[in-house]
């Protein structure tokens, strides 16, 4: 499958973020113009979980889950354009 082929690497150290955000992903909200952006109350909700507490790194794991968060959201509205 070309889609396959042209996966992006993801790096072992982001591993982690990555697994976080197919966690919270299903936190989303969906209104009548489809996906919302993931709440940052369950971004925050989710660090405290997994006992990331420093500010340091809960800006860092923040940021990487918006800019994910952000891409998806482009995509969704991208795909639902397509189809309507």
């Amino acid at each position: 499958m070309p889609a396959l082929e042209a996966k992006p690497e993801l790096y072992t150290d982001l591993v982690p973020v990555w697994n976080a955000f197919q966690e919270i992903t299903i936190a989303r909200p969906v209104g009548m113009g489809g996906a919302c952006g993931i709440p940052a109350s369950d971004i925050a909700a989710y660090l405290d979980l997994v006992g990331i507490h420093d500010d340091e790194s809960r800006y860092t794991w923040f940021t990487l889950l918006r800019a994910m968060d952000d891409v998806y959201l482009k995509a969704s509205r991208k795909k639902n354009n397509n189809n309507g």
